[in-house]
């Protein structure tokens, strides 16, 4: 599957970008390897042990930006752990789903064969998939142009209801932080302005003095 999904998008064109197809399942072995610092990692996977896991790996990152998402029939959820300089700006994926952080199945890379081919899986339609695959591009676009994610922890969809709930679980210190830093740049720039307001003022003086001078000796 990954091979061949590698071989679609290298036809389709994207000169600047290399694809290289990893045809293994993630496990606690290669994680390491699969997973560095400074990554961007689009978690698609249908099962919480291997969610914990990548989550867990995470934790450890200096920087990390993690969006995972996952699906029911017809509502879903994104959620996004943004770790930077060794600090969490929104809590790991774990913190409010007991069904992740308390996972007692049987992790899928300790299957064999047979297991996996007779796991249960929900059933899934193609509207759903694209669903929660649009709110994870979108939570990573809105992070590449705003710098929004550390106000987001999650978005919930229902196809059926017809709403989008985003909700907003930030690390208050890394909020406090970031409004300190924000308001601290803030303050060197009104100094900015009023240094150069000064400067006018004094030049507009040195001005009206020169030409006093020339109409006294005029």
């Amino acid at each position: 599957k990954a091979l061949v999904k590698t071989q679609e998008l290298a036809r389709e064109g994207f000169s600047n970008i290399s694809f290289r197809a990893i045809p293994e399942m993630v496990r606690p072995e290669n994680i390491s390897q699969l997973i560095e610092s400074g990554d961007t990692v689009f978690l698609c996977v249908d099962n919480h042990p291997t969610r914990k896991l990548v989550s867990d790996h995470c934790e450890k990152l200096p920087f990390i930006l993690l969006v995972s998402g996952g699906n029911e029939l017809t509502d879903g959820n994104v959620q996004v752990y943004l770790r930077v300089d060794g600090k969490n700006m929104t809590h790991p994926i774990t913190k409010f789903h007991p069904e992740i952080a308390g996972v007692q199945e049987k992790p899928v890379w300790d299957m064999g064969c047979e297991e996996l081919a007779n796991r249960p899986g929900g059933e899934q339609i193609l509207v759903t998939n694209v669903a929660v695959a649009s709110r994870m591009l979108e939570t990573f676009w809105k992070n590449e142009q705003e710098g929004m994610l550390d106000k987001i922890g999650q978005v919930y969809f229902d196809l059926k209801e017809f709403v989008t709930t985003t909700m907003i679980r930030c690390i208050k210190n890394a909020q406090g932080q970031k409004r300190k830093d924000g308001e601290a740049r803030k303050r060197k720039e009104k100094q900015k302005v009023a240094g150069l307001e000064k400067k006018q003022r004094t030049k507009g003086r040195r001005r009206q003095v020169r030409d006093g001078n020339r109409q006294a000796l005029d």
